[in-house]
This record gives C-alpha cells, structure tokens and sequence, in this order.
C-alpha cells in the first residue's frame, strides 16, 4: 500500500465565549507596567503622595510581582526594589499600611518576621484585626493581615485558621463580602477574599463551601459584554473577578469574554481609566492569561485498534486551546514509541498556524505499521515551546494499539465434508469446508474455491464461495457449495485464497482434497419371511433345504450378491453352515440363494441367520436391512426311538391317602 500523510485541521468551538482579537500576554502586560513604570515617583513610590501612597504602591509591587519574571525588564525590577527602598523609610501607624510594607519588603528578600509577629500578636478575641491594635475587627484590615500571615501559613495556622473562620463569619447570606457585614456586596472586597481563600493550602469543607458560594455570587455580576460591575461594567471590577475566578479554579475558556473585555478596554498609553490601580489589577489579571494546550490519551484514536502488520492505520490526534488566549504556530508530531527515549518520528511535524480559546484542532496521519506488537504511539505538541503556556505538562500524552501478526489460513482433511455419505449419480451433494486462521492475527474474508481434481494439475473448478465474516485469531469460519456428481470416484480439491489476496505468514497449507464416491444406486433387503425351509418339521438326519429371497430396492442392478447363512448369530459365535452367490438382482427385482443343511446330530431349535453381502462390498443405500432369522426345530427320527419299551403295573402305583372320600 502507498504510504501517503494527511492532516486535516478541523476547528470545532468548545463553548460559546471566545477571544477573537486578544493581545498576547507579553503585548498587554509590557504597554501596561510601561506606563505604570512612568507613573513611579523618583522617591519609588506610585499614588499621590498625599493620599495613602502606602496603598497604592504596595498593590502594585504585589501585582506585577505575581507576573512572570521573564517579562519583566531589569527597569521594572529595578523600580520594584525603590519601592521597597521607599518603604523602609516610612513608618507607618495601621495594619492596612504596615501589611503592604512588610510583603513589600519580603519580595525584594527583606526579613519581615518583625511585621508577622506583630499582627499575628494583634489578632482580636473573634479572630479579626481592626485598623490597628485593639481596634474593632473589620473585613478589609483581616484581608491585609491575612495576606502577610498567610505568607508563612504553617507556622500560624491556627492564627489563619481563625482569621478565615472571621471572614466566613462576615459572610452575606447570598455569598458575596462587603465592608460591613450586612451590607451590599461588594465586588472588589469579594473578589480579594475569594483570592485569598483560594491560596489556601488545606480548605475544608466549610471554607470550600464559601470559596463556591462567593463565586457564584460574583458571577451575577457579570455583565452582557463579559466585563464584571454592579451595574455595568467596569475595568477595575472585571481585572478583580477574572483574576479571583482563575485563582479559583474557573475554566479560562468561560472567562474567554471577560479576558477580551480587558483588552478591547486598555487605552493607547497602555493604561485602563488611566489609573493606577486598576492598570496593575489588569495587568495581573494576565498572570495567567496564557495558551493551554491539552492532549489526553481519550484524544488519540486508531481507525483500527487491532491492525495487521504491513496495513495502514490512519492515527487522530484531537488537541484542544483550554486557555485564555489565541494559541498560534504550534507543532504536531506523532511518534512510535516514547520521543523521550528515542521514539520513531510517524510522518511528519504538522504546524496549526492558529487555535483559538475553547476550540479543537484535528489532525490525521496515515502510518503503515510494519511489525506485531503493543505499540504506544505519542502525540507531542509544541515541542518547540513556540506557545507561552499556562501549563506545559499536559501537552504529550499515548494511546495503545495491538499490531497483530500476519493471518494463516489452514485447511486440512478433516476440515472437508459432504453430504450425503453416498450420493446417487447427478444428486446434488452439499461440500463443506472449515478454515482455521492458525494465527494470532485477525484474517480479512477470503475466497475458497472448489475443484474435481488438482486445480495444479487440470482439476475443473465445481464452485466457489467467500468467507462469511472475519476470522479472529485461532478462529475458524465454515463454507459450502452444492455440485451432482457423476456415478464414480472423485477428488474434490478445496483452495483457500486462490489469488492470494491476503498476505499469510504460510501459503503452503491453503489446499486440501477428499474423496466423494458416488457408487450406483443399490439396496439390498431381506426379511425374516423372506427365508423359507423345507421340510417344515425336520428330524434328525434330514436334510433341510433353506432358500434366502433378496430384494433389490433400488434401481441399478447389484451383482455377485454373497448370501451367507449361519446356525446362530454370526456376530455372536454363530455357525457358518453355507452360502450362495446370486449373480444378478436388478433394481425393484429379487433374486434367491439356497443351501441344503445336514440335520445329523442338530435336534433342537435352531436360529438360522442369512446374512447378504457380508463383506460390504456392495455399496448400498442402507446398510441396516442385510439380515434376517428364521427358526428351525429338528425333531428326533423315528429310528432314533428304536429299543425303547415303556411299561407301569398296578403295583407300582401308590394312593396317597390311602382313603379317599366322596
């Protein structure tokens, strides 16, 4: 078979949402810390230095923090270790200020354990923190202590564990957080204790259920156009959700919509709104805004899971974008075996030049399996890393399939039937043949064809028939033809695959013959009245003549017919006592064997048994009616009484009583 490659691309969308211009990660995040970066006050920090720079500034060293390093240039760096420089040199009165300087400081390396001991020393009775030391708890003072604490979580985790068991506390009864319990929800305040309840590295079920109950509230919020805001939506509001959602857990191809908000709203200067905050809250919304591309075993299929060495077999890889964003000029390579460990390249490396959030690429690649065996064949995608993924360990993944070994078909003689037994001339005999494929591969149907004589030696093709189905491994399947046969002896030769259509390991066991007699049409019959004797009450020393009538119930003449009778059953030590030969009974005809017995010494019953063709040498219709019985007593002669004298007197009877009664 040729071999011959073929991809074929089909693009199916997953889920309704999906990007259609989004910006690549390093496009929306470098414009947006570009213009953050021109924002940073010489001194290093971000905000109006009047208006709490502390808040700003701490929320933007942790959001472009959270990015990955990579992205970031040795300036953007540079600026995060003056905002730290600048924090040191702050002192602040409030944990809200004092949490931001510390994870400040700890980003860049400083110690902070200092900060950690005086919040966790600070926790209220209810487990909250106020604004400061012995002030009122409330949520948004217990968010900032928790995300410095939380930082060093199993060293106070029973100070978290009651940090969060407040926060759920606070909880409305529809899910959602706001700065006082009661009331209405906020969007930003739950979409930060969502964050930090996801970042939790044990949640029981509790937490879980708050974590579920929170985002199902915040999406309400969203709005026709995927953005997020409680009445429409807003650049800020969406950065906060779509980052709580994926922190989450949530699927980025849902978010797709909300991702492309984001974009469509960043300005020309790199900014949204023009504000700081929310630049740094959507640029670290792009922290994963990333390709996924995934590969699973489920999506790798055989057009035959179990195909014969030296076939074709065409292998489907289905690679789907579980990502955020566009996914663009990645490869697809199929290999034989683990490519880790020197798996054989199958074809070629296929490039998708685009595959959008939430759709599906289908690749095709016809290989020709040349060996038997288990064969795990690997489906690698961007082996070239030319896609920034999200996550880079889903990206290979195998399927098995089972290459069988070559079929052998085998038929022998004993594999050969007909019937019936013994046709007449021109009846119809029904031939069968059963053929065994004597191999561990799967055999494809074939062709049998019947010949009266060696088809290699001139033999005349009688019939021919296909295999009814596949044939498994040691499986055997079962053909038949009908052909009259003339009267005589007849070689009926059966040859499997005549034109060796299928390649077989062994050609050499395709043929086998039998023979098919077809003798002419004879039944020979005798009954127990057909044997006749004479005379009728013999005595001994008479000699008895016996005469055997055989019928002919067919229609060919029987000749030579051997007609043997015996004194007792010949089966069970009965006595040869003679026999005839009738040279001629014609179809529908009979025809008669006799002997003459010697009674001498044979009083008594005797059970003579005629026998016909004892020897089977007449082929016959039925061979259940050659034998017959007849009895015959032979008496004592009168001679044989000759001297003897019966006599009684009166003296030698005796009454007994002796005195009868009347």
């Amino acid at each position: 078979m040729r071999k011959f490659l073929e991809v074929v691309a089909v693009s199916v969308l997953l889920l309704l949402l999906v990007v259609n211009t989004a910006y690549g990660q390093s496009t929306a995040v470098s414009k947006g810390i570009q213009w953050i970066s021109t924002q940073q006050s010489p001194e290093g920090y971000w905000g109006n230095p009047t208006t709490a720079p502390e808040r700003d500034t701490g929320d933007i060293v942790e959001a472009i923090n959270e990015l990955d390093r990579t992205d970031l240039s040795t300036e953007v760096i540079s600026g995060l270790e003056r905002a730290a420089g600048w924090f040191k040199t702050r002192d602040v009165d409030n944990f809200d200020f004092l949490s931001r300087k510390a994870r400040t400081l700890k980003i860049v390396g400083e110690d902070v354990s200092q900060y950690v001991e005086q919040l966790v020393n600070a926790q209220n009775y209810d487990g909250g923190w106020g604004l400061a030391k012995d002030f009122e708890s409330s949520i948004p003072d217990t968010v900032q202590a928790l995300k410095l604490i939380m930082t060093q979580q199993r060293q106070y985790e029973t100070v978290v564990g009651k940090g969060v068991e407040y926060l759920l506390s606070q909880q409305n009864t529809e899910g959602s957080f706001s700065f006082n319990k009661g009331l209405e929800g906020d969007l930003e305040i739950s979409s930060e204790i969502i964050s930090l309840l996801s970042s939790l590295e044990d949640k029981n079920t509790v937490v879980k259920t708050g974590i579920e109950n929170a985002k199902k509230w915040l999406m309400t919020q969203r709005q026709s156009d995927g953005g997020f805001g409680q009445a429409s939506s807003e650049a800020k509001s969406t950065a906060c959700a779509y980052y709580a959602l994926i922190q989450s857990g949530a699927s980025p191809v849902e978010l797709s919509s909300t991702l492309q908000y984001l974009s469509d709203n960043q300005m020309e200067n790199g900014s949204w709104d023009n504000d700081l905050i929310t630049t740094a809250l959507a640029v670290r919304a792009y922290k994963d805004a990333k390709a996924n591309l995934v590969i699973n075993k489920e999506d790798i299929t055989f057009s035959n899971q179990n195909p014969i060495e030296g076939s074709g077999v065409t292998v489907t890889a289905k690679v789907k974008n579980f990502g955020a964003i566009k996914a663009e000029n990645f490869s697809i390579e199929f290999y034989d075996g683990n490519p880790v460990s020197g798996g054989l390249l199958i074809g070629q490396k296929y490039v998708i030049s685009s595959l959008l959030p939430g759709e599906e690429t289908e690749v095709k690649n016809q290989w020709n399996v040349l060996t038997p065996g288990k064969k795990a064949v690997y489906i690698k995608v961007d082996s070239g890393s030319a896609v920034k993924e999200s996550n880079e360990f889903d990206n290979i993944a195998y399927n098995t399939l089972n290459v069988l070994p070559l079929p052998d078909f085998k038929i022998e003689a004993d594999d050969l039937s007909f019937s019936p037994r013994v046709p007449g001339n021109g009846e119809k005999v029904s031939i069968t043949a059963f053929i065994t494929n004597w191999s561990e591969g799967q055999a494809l149907r074939a062709k049998v064809t019947f010949y009266s004589g060696d088809p290699d030696k001139g033999g005349v093709l009688i019939g021919e028939a296909a295999m009814p189905d596949i044939i498994e491994a040691w499986g055997t399947t079962k053909v038949s033809i009908q052909y009259a046969f003339n009267v005589g002896t007849h070689k009926v030769y059966a040859v499997v695959d005549p034109e060796n259509e299928v390649a077989e390991t062994d050609e050499s066991n395709n043929k086998s013959w039998f023979e098919v007699q077809v003798p002419p049409k004879k039944d020979l019959e005798i009954t127990n009245t057909d044997i006749i004797y004479s005379p009728l009450q013999p005595t001994q020393g008479e000699t008895v003549k016996i005469a055997a009538v055989v019928k002919n119930s067919n229609i060919d003449t029987a000749k030579d017919v051997a007609v043997r009778f015996y004194d007792g059953d010949p089966k069970n030590n009965g006595v040869l006592i003679g026999e005839d030969l009738i040279s001629q009974i014609d179809g529908g005809l009979t025809g008669q064997a006799q002997m003459n017995w010697d009674t001498q010494n044979k009083i008594g019953i005797h059970y003579i048994y005629v026998v016909v063709d004892e020897a089977n040498i007449i082929v016959e219709t039925n061979e259940g009616n050659n034998r017959a019985i007849v009895t015959i007593p032979v008496n004592y002669s009168s001679s044989s009484l000759n001297g003897i004298d019966l006599e009684i007197n009166s003296q030698e009877i005796v009454l007994s009583p002796q005195t009868l009664l009347f």
